[in-house]
């Protein structure tokens, strides 16, 4: 673990993936295609984030 980097930053990424299993796990029972939206829309988000080197 980095202490240079903000503490805040792993603490979102995992936050934001536990939200996101489970997020698709209710929308697989709505449509397939919401939770294959929602996994694309947290990756595109954290892909974003880390190349402006917000996270």
């Amino acid at each position: 673990m980095s202490s240079t980097k903000k503490p805040d930053g792993g603490i979102i990424l995992i936050f934001a993936t536990i939200t996101a299993l489970i997020w698709a796990n209710s929308a697989f029972y709505d449509t397939y295609h919401n939770s294959i939206l929602v996994v694309l829309l947290l990756l595109g988000s954290l892909a974003y984030y880390l190349k402006k080197g917000k996270i």
